[in-house]
């Protein structure tokens, strides 16, 4: 463990099954808000995305208790792990690499060098926990939404026609500018709580730093997200075979342009506080029994 790929890779794994425990309600919620739109013609006098957040928790808590929140968890057990332990490894390879030559810029592009390397992996694992957390939806007009709740089915389900990689482009489109704005954010932040401001470099400094980082890169990419979501989770709707762009454009002429902002609170309140709590234990653990390796040889 004294090389610090291996060690970033296993500290990240273990920060993302921390906030994925205790925030996988909240992304219920975000998911389920997003294909909201397809389920009722009457969504051109939309909902406020307080009011969305508010009514979409009440309604699955009333109906399925907290296991409807945890919907999909299963898939997040197998595959978030090692997504995670990818994008920290990857990240802090690429900072320290990119560093004396970018400066500052090493950090958003080293973001998006690890959004990159891991979108394979986190693309299908994207859409089978999307679609398990919608399960019980129903959709309108042309598009239905997935019946089957197990991870085994919704993954033979994708194999067999032939969409592990659907809104691969759209999950870039998502995550590439979070990553880019997140990972800027959080070490200009954090930088600037340290010198400038004279706090310590500590866990309370990171968790300030992440959340404010959080709340950025969830607002800028949200209207992307709200039309991936569809891409992924939808099935049988034309629009959305189009591809991104036009399916963007079919959500803005079918319900406005609020439609694609619909789900912001509940984004924030999933990235936020999630992306706070990853980036702070990915920070204490990544040193964990480090020193003692270093004094040791």
């Amino acid at each position: 463990m004294d090389t610090p790929f291996f060690r970033h890779a296993l500290a990240g794994a273990c920060a993302g099954a921390f906030n994925d425990l205790i925030m996988h309600p909240v992304d219920t919620i975000r998911t389920r808000v997003n294909v909201s739109g397809v389920h009722s013609p009457l969504h051109s006098v939309v909902e406020s995305p307080l009011t969305s957040f508010i009514n979409t928790f009440r309604t699955t808590l009333q109906s399925q208790g907290m296991r409807g929140l945890y919907r999909g968890y299963t898939s997040v057990l197998i595959f978030s792990m090692p997504g995670n332990g990818i994008y920290f490894s990857a990240y802090e390879l690429s900072k320290s690499t990119l560093e004396p030559k970018c400066g500052l810029l090493s950090e958003p592009a080293a973001g998006l060098i690890a959004q990159f390397a891991v979108s394979f992996l986190w693309t299908p694992y994207d859409i089978v926990k999307q679609r398990m957390q919608t399960h019980d939806m129903t959709g309108g007009g042309s598009s239905t939404i997935a019946k089957s709740s197990t991870l085994r089915s919704e993954f033979q389900t994708l194999v067999r026609n032939g969409e592990l990689f659907r809104g691969l482009v759209a999950s870039w489109i998502v995550w590439a500018p979070f990553s880019v704005v997140y990972f800027g954010v959080f070490e200009s932040f954090r930088r600037t709580m340290t010198t400038r401001f004279h706090f310590d470099a500590d866990w309370t400094t990171d968790l300030a730093s992440g959340s404010a980082a959080g709340i950025a890169g969830a607002v800028v990419s949200q209207p992307a997200d709200a039309v991936k979501t569809r891409l992924q989770v939808l099935q049988g709707d034309d629009f959305m075979t189009n591809g991104f762009w036009r399916g963007a454009r079919e959500i803005v002429q079918r319900e406005g342009a609020s439609a694609l902002w619909r789900g912001v609170v509940a984004r924030v309140c999933w990235l936020a506080p999630g992306t706070a709590l990853t980036i702070t234990a990915f920070e204490a653990l990544k040193g964990v029994g480090y020193d003692t390796v270093e004094e040791a040889t």
